[in-house]
C-alpha cells in the first residue's frame, strides 16, 4: 500500500498507537491488556475506536496498514518497542562450551527468565520463539531491536568452570547499545539445576527496576505536562521507591500520579502507585491530618480494583488497603494471591511478612517471605527496608537474635530514615535494652524534633499490636513520651 494511501496514524492518542502495534503484531486483547496494564474491556474499547478510525474491518487490515506504515517514509523516527511503552527480548543464552545455545540449561534460563519477566504486566515481553531463531549467530544488538521492535534485550552467557556454573546476565538498550545492567552468579554443579528458578528470580527482580530507572533517566528532563501516562507513572514510583524519601518527594511522586491518571484514567499502575505514596506518608506521619492520606489511600485501592480487578498490582493494593482497614486476615489473602501470581514482587513479600507476623497469622511463611524479599533485593536501594521487616518476623517469633541483628543492620544502611529507627527503638525495646532504646529515640527526636511521640504511638499501637505491647514498658523507662 503506497504511503500516500495510508489512513493518517496521527488521528490515534498514544495509547491507541500502543494497542495499534500490539494488535498488529498478533497479540490478543488479553495479552495486550497483560502487557500494558489495562483491562481487556479498556482493550476492547481501545480496538473497536481504532477500527473506526483507521477505517478497518480486521485485525489483518490493520496489521497491513501497520507494516505499510513502518516501510512509509515518514515513519523514520518511529521508535522500536511497542509504542511508548518499550518491549523487551530475551535473547538465547549461550554456553561457553560444546553445546552453545543448545545447551538444554540455555534454553530452561531463557523460558524461565520470559515467563517471569511477563509476570510484572509492565513491559511487553516477546516470546521465545520470536528470539530463537537467533541461537547460535553473533548478533548486533541494535539491529536486533529493529528487526524485533524491541527497545531492551536480555543477553547472557553460562560457564562451567571446575566445580561451579557461572551465570553472567545483562540488560541492554537496542537504541543506544549501552549497558544498562550486569550481574553473575554462581552456584556449584550440584546446585545450580536445583537453583535455576531462584537465580531466575533473582535476574528478573534485578531487571524489572533497572528497566524503570533506564526508562525514567530517557525522559528526566521532561515537564510533567510533556509526559504520557506510562512515563508520568515510571517517574512516579522511581521517587516514591526510595529509603531516604520526604514529604517533598513523595508530593512529586502523586503529582506524577495524578497527570498519568488525568492522562489515561484506565491505565492501572498511577492508581497502584497512589497506594504506595499514600502509605508511606502514613508510615513517616507526613500529615498533620493523617485521615487525609488514609482516605487517599482507600480511594486509591479501590481505583485500581476498578480498572483492573486480576492485576498482580491490584491484589497488592487491595492488600495494603485491607491491612488499614483492620481486616488482616483478608489482606493476608490479597497479598498472597500477588505473591502466585508474581513471586518477584518484593513489594507483596514485605507487606505479606508485615501482616503475617504482626497479625500473628504466620510466623513462619511471615519469615520466609521476607527472607525472600532481602534475598532479591540484594542491590536494590530499598534492601533495607526489607531487612527491617525480616528483623520484626523474627522478633514476632520469638527470635530475638536474628531479630535484632537484620533490623539494625537495616538502620546501618540507610542510617537517616526517621521510620527504620521508630522500628528500631521499638525492637530494642522488645528486648528489653533500655540504654540502645534510649539510643534510637534520641536519634528520632534529632531527626524530626516537631513530631509528637504520641503520633509514633498511635502508628505503632494500630500496626505492630502485641510486639508493640511488649515493648511498651522498656519505651516508658527510656523516656517515650506518649
Amino acid at each position: 500500500m503506497p504511503a500516500s494511501y495510508l489512513p493518517s496514524l496521527d488521528r490515534l492518542t498514544a495509547r491507541q498507537h500502543e494497542v495499534f502495534e500490539l494488535l498488529a503484531k498478533g497479540l490478543s486483547n488479553s495479552e495486550i491488556g497483560a502487557a500494558l496494564g489495562i483491562g481487556v474491556a479498556t482493550v476492547k474499547t481501545h480496538v473497536a475506536r481504532i477500527f473506526n478510525l483507521l477505517e478497518v474491518s480486521t485485525r489483518a487490515e490493520a496489521a497491513g496498514l501497520f507494516a505499510a506504515d513502518l516501510t512509509a517514509e515518514n515513519t523514520d523516527s518511529r521508535v522500536p518497542g511497542f509504542g511508548l511503552c518499550p518491549a523487551i527480548a530475551v535473547m538465547p543464552f549461550e554456553s561457553l562450551g560444546e553445546d552453545g545455545a543448545n545447551d538444554p540449561l540455555c534454553r530452561g534460563i531463557v523460558e524461565d527468565l520470559i515467563q517471569r519477566l511477563s509476570w510484572w504486566r509492565l513491559f511487553p515481553v516477546l516470546s521465545r520463539s520470536s528470539t530463537w531463531a537467533y541461537a547460535g549467530q553473533q548478533w548486533d544488538l541494535r539491529s536486533v531491536g529493529r528487526e524485533l521492535g524491541v527497545a531492551y534485550c536480555v543477553e547472557g552467557t553460562i560457564r562451567r568452570a571446575r566445580d561451579r556454573y557461572q551465570l553472567t546476565a545483562n540488560l541492554v538498550d537496542t537504541r543506544s547499545g549501552q549497558m544498562v545492567w550486569s550481574d553473575r552468579f554462581e552456584a556449584s554443579n550440584a546446585e545450580f539445576i536445583e537453583l535455576q528458578e531462584e537465580i531466575c528470580q533473582l535476574v528478573a527482580s534485578a531487571i524489572f527496576p533497572n528497566l524503570i530507572q533506564a526508562e525514567v533517566n530517557r525522559h528526566n528532563t521532561l515537564e510533567t505536562k510533556s509526559l504520557d501516562a506510562w512515563q508520568a507513572s515510571l517517574r512516579g514510583l522511581w521517587t516514591v521507591d526510595r529509603m531516604q524519601s520526604t514529604s517533598e518527594y513523595n508530593h512529586e511522586a502523586i503529582k506524577q500520579f495524578d497527570h498519568a491518571i488525568k492522562t489515561d484514567p484506565g491505565f492501572v499502575l498511577p492508581h497502584y502507585g497512589r497506594v504506595l505514596a499514600y502509605n508511606q506518608r502514613i508510615t513517616n506521619a507526613w500529615d498533620s491530618e493523617p485521615l487525609i492520606a488514609i482516605q487517599g489511600l482507600l480511594e486509591a485501592a479501590e481505583r485500581t480494583n476498578q480498572v483492573d480487578p486480576l492485576d498482580p498490582r491490584t491484589f497488592c493494593a487491595n492488600g495494603i488497603s485491607l491491612a488499614l482497614q483492620g481486616d488482616k486476615t483478608a489482606s493476608a489473602t490479597h497479598l498472597n494471591r500477588a505473591i502466585e501470581i508474581n513471586p518477584s514482587d518484593v513489594t507483596s513479600l514485605q507487606f505479606s511478612a508485615v501482616v503475617l507476623s504482626f497479625s500473628q497469622i504466620d510466623s513462619d511463611q511471615a519469615i520466609i517471605n521476607a527472607r525472600r524479599a532481602v534475598r532479591l533485593s540484594r542491590r536494590s536501594p530499598l534492601r533495607a527496608g526489607y531487612l527491617n521487616t525480616l528483623g520484626l518476623a523474627h522478633l514476632t517469633a520469638g527470635e530475638e537474635e536474628d531479630g535484632i541483628e537484620a533490623v539494625n543492620e537495616s538502620v546501618r544502611l540507610a542510617p537517616n530514615s526517621y521510620g527504620l529507627i521508630v522500628w528500631q527503638a521499638l525492637a530494642l525495646a522488645a528486648i528489653g535494652d533500655v540504654a540502645a532504646t534510649r539510643g534510637a529515640l534520641t536519634r528520632l527526636r534529632t531527626l524530626r524534633p516537631e513530631m509528637p511521640e504520641s503520633f509514633i504511638a498511635a502508628f505503632l499501637t494500630t500496626t505492630a499490636g502485641s510486639l508493640y505491647a511488649r515493648a511498651e514498658p522498656i519505651l516508658a523507662k527510656a523516656g517515650f513520651e506518649v
